[in-house]
């Protein structure tokens, strides 16, 4: 779900993972059946070690009964607190946003696709989970912006599923193109781009990327950009910036936005990593290589020290010594 680095060698990541004795459970839950667990990756030393997520107790209970509550998330400043409740009648179930003062049920369900982030200054929480209908089956994803300032928070600033925007830079779900989204804690800010296959005839044509300030209602466009596809964006927290990778038959090139830093992984080494490629892809063209990798990244961590790097798929993490 996330990750961060403990130190120079050392990244946790974040991860959902199935809830222990589910069968067993008290209560029909409703849809997913998630427990959120850290776990730490000492890439020295190839050892996995589980972490806690955190030791703090509920600022409020959302439910009068003791069910299970569990603490998933604190803002920065420590005066919010996200919870999740799984194993509790049906009214419980779901994340909730406390405070010292305020309960609310920002979620009414388990939902099996979910992130956030907070802003660095507390101010806004991004939220983005899946929306399910009455069937239960998922339909689309809902991206929404949460103001925990005033005397009225939290209160949903902006909602991509209520938000009339042409082009729908927010979409995730047909008949729109769906949209990668990537928010940027330190500035409020999203950059927003296209989800599409690419192949080898994608390679080097440019794709538009845009930014939007998300802390107005409807989001506000500020600047648009062109990149050469295929590629992949994350907010990185080391270097407090949009990290770009830009992939082609040569390999991967890592940068910021102003190019101020750049990193280069040759596709020799790519090709190389473990469990990447199967038996059958062996024979995959440098190109195909390429465009195979950017479909499956979803995270580009940087370490404290800015010597290792780490690419993230759904399942597995590569770690790269960098030399100068």
């Amino acid at each position: 779900m996330d990750y961060f680095f403990e130190d120079e060698n050392k990244i946790t990541f974040l991860i959902w993972s199935d809830r222990p004795n589910f069968d067993t459970r008290p209560f029909p839950i409703n849809y997913a059946a998630m427990l959120l667990k850290g776990a730490t990756w000492d890439f020295k030393s190839d050892v996995f070690t589980e972490r806690s997520i955190t030791d703090q107790q509920p600022l409020q209970m959302p439910s009068p009964e003791d069910y299970s509550i569990e603490v998933v998330s604190i803002s920065p400043n420590n005066e919010w607190q996200l919870l999740q409740v799984s194993e509790a009648p049906e009214a419980y179930q779901g994340f909730w946003l406390v405070s010292q003062e305020t309960v609310t049920h920002i979620i009414p369900y388990v939902p099996a696709s979910i992130n956030w982030q907070w802003s660095d200054d507390s101010e806004l929480l991004w939220l983005v989970h899946g929306l399910y209908d009455i069937s239960g089956e998922s339909y689309a994803i809902q991206r929404v912006v949460i103001d925990l300032t005033g005397i009225d928070a939290p209160q949903t600033v902006f909602s991509s599923r209520d938000t009339d925007m042409s082009p729908n830079l927010f979409s995730s779900d047909s008949p729109n193109p769906p949209y990668q989204v990537v928010f940027s804690p330190a500035h409020k800010i999203v950059l927003s781009y296209k989800d599409i296959d690419f192949d080898e005839s994608l390679l080097n044509q440019p794709l538009t990327v845009y930014s939007l300030d998300v802390s107005q209602n409807p989001p506000q466009q500020i600047e648009a950009f062109e990149v050469p596809s295929p590629f992949f964006i994350d907010w990185n927290e080391t270097l407090q910036d949009f990290v770009i990778i830009e992939l082609s038959e040569t390999g991967g090139e890592i940068y910021t936005l102003d190019r101020s830093f750049v990193y280069k992984i040759p596709i020799e080494i790519i090709k190389q990593m473990p469990n990447f490629l199967g038996e059958n892809d062996q024979e995959r063209t440098d190109a195909n290589v390429a465009a195979y990798l950017n479909a499956n990244l979803i995270g580009i961590g940087i370490s404290p020290d800015l010597q290792h790097v780490v690419l993230m798929t759904r399942n597995e993490a590569w770690a790269f010594s960098c030399d100068e």
